[in-house]
């Protein structure tokens, strides 16, 4: 095991049985490019790069210099380095190729430790944990210039497994956060990794336009894509749709600060009706519409914020609406 296998390597009673298994051929990958990275922008013998990185000879056995940068191309797909380099540029380059070994490696439940964060957190490798983590921590989604520095009360509709909640706890660490998640599993997962934070609290639940019981439409799709259907008689697993004004009454308070929302096309029933009971009391609205599942998200969003004098910018795949004070 090479000295860097060896620092980012798992430990603990199972780190044996792993090092036997070996790293996965993306892990293997990943560790070739570290030794890439270290020396990028030198020229390197031909003959040594190729036995590192297990490529082919160059032709007559010449050991010609070649570039960091075309090797790096070579050993991974364009998309893949890109990736790489995502996480090297956020988090340095230890750190994110730490981070990233431990994503990929051999290991159904992960446990991260970023920087910035005050306590770790939990994701379920191979699922779509992983890009909800990336978007929240790697491409810094939620992160841009927020009007109102000490928000009193951010409500997170879609929580999903509680990346964003973390995210606007360590920003604003005196803000009250709720997390709305329907999903049993994601819940579940989302009280693990916000238990460390005393200013959030998630509610199993919906966001959605009127008490209502709600059920999952698509209960076998990834954890990130389930849908809220409104439910019926003979539905058993179900959870109350929640409204915007039922989450300002358990907050104790008439204004949100920040209103993020990413429902899955839900939001067409949320902006579609009773809006004018509550939308002038939001500040700040970043939202992520899913036209491309329903027909009619976008036209309701804007339909019942044109009302009002929002700002609008876009970061990443959210759409922010800032309301001047």
């Amino acid at each position: 095991m090479d000295a860097l296998e060896e620092r980012i390597a798992p430990s603990g009673p199972r780190a044996n049985e792993r090092r036997r298994l070996g790293p996965t051929p993306q892990v293997g990958k990943l560790l070739r490019c570290f030794d890439l990275l270290k020396g990028r922008n030198r020229r390197v013998d031909g003959a040594k790069l190729a036995q590192r990185t297990g490529s082919a000879p160059r032709s007559g056995g010449k050991t010609e210099g070649v570039t960091m940068d075309r090797e790096l191309y070579r050993l991974v797909p364009e998309a893949s380095l890109k990736r790489l380099l995502k996480y090297i540029y956020r988090f340095g380059v230890v750190q994110g190729l730490r981070i990233l070994y431990r994503i990929l490696a051999r290991q159904k439940n992960v446990k991260l430790h970023l920087p910035a964060l005050r306590a770790p957190v939990f994701l379920r490798s191979g699922t779509s944990d992983v890009r909800t983590f990336e978007k929240v921590f790697v491409s810094e989604e939620y992160e841009f210039p927020y009007p109102n520095r000490t928000p009193s009360l951010i409500i997170d509709a879609g929580a999903n497994v509680g990346y964003a909640s973390i995210f606007f706890a360590n920003k604003f660490p005196d803000s009250l956060i709720l997390a709305v998640e329907p999903e049993s599993s994601n819940y579940e997962l989302l009280l693990r990794n916000t238990q460390p934070y005393k200013n959030i609290t998630a509610l199993r639940g919906a966001l959605w336009h009127q008490p209502t019981p709600l059920t999952i439409e698509n209960p076998k799709d990834e954890h990130w894509a389930f849908r809220v259907v409104q439910a019926r008689s003979r539905d058993s697993d179900t959870v109350r749709g929640m409204t915007v004004p039922e989450l300002m009454a358990i907050a104790g308070t008439s204004v949100v600060d920040i209103l993020k929302v990413d429902i899955e096309g839900a939001e067409k029933e949320v902006f579609e009706s009773t809006v004018d009971m509550w939308l002038d009391r939001v500040r700040l609205i970043v939202i992520e519409l899913h036209d491309w599942l329903r027909a009619g998200c976008s036209t309701s969003f804007y339909r019942a914020t044109s009302r009002l004098a929002f700002r609008q910018f876009i970061c990443g795949e959210n759409v922010v609406l800032v309301r001047d004070p």
